[in-house]
């Protein structure tokens, strides 16, 4: 009886090359031992992912000196034996203090490769080599935990369209020309970067924005293809001054913005001096809006309805209750017993306002919402853990306010 046809191994080498990218790379590697057909069709791969899961080893447990070596012999061993382009490289571990990466770098900046993703856990601040500024094929590039010197000179990435950083240490110059010098970058994710107090984002092609971190200001320049923004300055400067971001530069390059979240301090710290009543420059596209606010302060209410205002197309307006500050400059018990311009929201359909406790402000705030939705569907309140009445008696608070839209329903959670 003629042999049944191995069909697997007939299959055109790139389809068999995507079957093995599927595979951890330690079960890629075992397929070596299927045959003398399949005894190298592994080192072709161009995806080399070395995880805990897909090398076998618990690279995220305590560091452990035999594991580290076990891994560095195993990436070794596989840049060795690969025979074609490598086009992502992923490596996640406590840290990289033993490990060879300088020299994977130098081998990896020889290929095209088009993803690299360097993930330090626990370890030390990992000093980047010089020769990752030699991958110009670059599309998409991540570091946690690592400190970067950019060469004199370096022109950018020039095929780059994703960038992230977490815990990464550059100065203010090298990411900034980082940015602007990668003319295709279009998702851009800052988080906590060490050496940088403020930033000035220039990034034409850039449609996803997320920063998180301590820099005392945000700015932009040529950023017209932005669809969504998320900002969270982390840090309480008490009263921010000249050492802030200003509100009409930050908000001016946001015309094309669709969805756009300021968290933590940032709205106090873009609510400084004079807050117009309506921007010059509305907010035309924006669908959602996501606020971190402190409703016990004057100025960040002011920009709260400013950007509400400003938003003729909003659809879904959430806002978070930042505990009160302990510096309350600028409060004003009573702000909504004072007589406010009419205004109305013609587009909202859905609001949430969480870490809600049922203090004046916080009722003032929501009675205003409530008679200025002329569409309103739903709102959804959720108390803060620290809320002295119970949520009975604040729905009931609640359904006593004037709703301008008959369809409006308000639920409350605890």
């Amino acid at each position: 009886m003629e042999k049944e046809l191995d069909r697997i191994t007939q299959l055109p080498s790139d389809i068999i090359g995507r079957i093995l990218c599927c595979l951890p790379i330690k079960d890629a590697g075992r397929t070596s031992l299927l045959s003398r057909k399949w005894r190298y069709k592994w080192a072709g791969i161009p995806s080399l992912v070395f995880t805990a899961q897909s090398t076998g080893l618990s690279l995220a447990d305590i560091p452990n000196s035999d594991i580290t070596n076990k891994l560095g012999r195993m990436i070794d061993h596989v840049l060795l034996l690969h025979d074609g382009p490598v086009h992502k490289f992923l490596l996640s571990h406590w840290g990289f203090e033993f490990l060879g990466i300088d020299r994977w770098i130098l081998h990896l900046s020889r290929q095209s490769l088009k993803e690299l993703v360097l993930l330090s856990l626990e370890g030390p601040i990992y000093a980047i080599p010089s020769s990752l500024f030699l991958c110009q094929d670059l599309v998409r590039l991540v570091l946690y935990k690592c400190k970067i010197n950019s060469p004199l000179g370096f022109l950018g990435f020039k095929n780059l369209k994703s960038l992230k950083f977490r815990c990464v240490i550059l100065t203010k110059d090298a990411v900034e020309n980082l940015i602007s010098s990668s003319p295709l970058l279009e998702t851009l994710i800052l988080l906590d970067l060490k050496g940088v107090s403020s930033l000035k984002i220039d990034a034409p092609n850039l449609q996803f924005l997320r920063f998180e971190g301590g820099v005392r200001g945000i700015s932009f320049g040529s950023t017209r293809s932005l669809a969504s923004v998320s900002v969270g300055i982390n840090v309480d400067l008490g009263r921010v001054d000249e050492c802030s971001t200003n509100m009409l530069a930050f908000f001016q390059h946001m015309s094309h913005v669709q969805i756009l979240k300021l968290q933590n301090y940032s709205l106090k710290h873009l609510a400084t001096g004079l807050v117009p009543r309506m921007l010059v420059d509305p907010l035309i596209t924006l669908k959602c809006l996501s606020l971190c606010i402190n409703l016990d302060n004057v100025n960040e209410i002011l920009l709260a309805l400013c950007l509400l205002r400003s938003s003729p197309n909003l659809k879904k307006a959430e806002f978070s209750v930042r505990a009160v500050d302990q510096n309350r400059a600028g409060m004003v018990d009573s702000f909504w017993d004072d007589e406010i311009s009419p205004w109305v929201l013609e587009q909202v359909r859905f609001v949430s306002v969480t870490g809600i406790s049922g203090t004046k402000q916080e009722m003032g705030f929501i009675k205003e919402l409530l008679s200025c939705a002329l569409i309103l569907e739903n709102m959804t309140i959720e108390l803060s853990p620290l809320n002295p009445i119970g949520s009975c008696q604040l729905l009931r608070e609640l359904l006593e306010f004037r709703r301008t839209s008959p369809q409006a329903r308000i639920s409350v959670r605890c």
